[in-house]
């Protein structure tokens, strides 16, 4: 399994370095941390950061295209858009994912 966050400009860089000292980014690598350790494989890029993801990916190309970027944020999983503007919740990840008794968030 494979999820995909694609982020407005500026969210989400990535790294821990890049997410210390701010408590939405620290809990959202969390989030994916707990993720990889139940073996499924997290992409997060930021528009900013990564902008050949954003056009490299069909859907999100198509998305952005149609919508623009008020699209942002959307999280496809094994390639298919599973939200749109906005970002899953852990429940909703978790159940996503198929993870049975693992917490995403702790």
């Amino acid at each position: 399994m494979k999820i995909e966050i694609f982020t407005p400009p500026g969210v989400y860089s990535g790294g821990t370095e890049e997410t210390s000292g701010d408590p939405v980014k620290e809990w959202f690598d969390r989030k994916i941390s707990k993720l990889e350790a139940a073996g499924i494989k997290v992409q997060v890029y930021d528009l900013d950061s990564d902008p050949e993801a954003f056009t490299e990916h069909a859907g999100i190309a198509d998305l952005l295209q149609d919508e623009g970027e008020s699209v942002l944020p959307v999280t496809f999983i094994d390639g298919e858009p599973v939200a749109k503007k906005r970002y899953l919740t852990s429940k909703e990840m978790e159940r996503a994912a198929g993870l049975r008794g693992v917490r995403v968030v702790s």
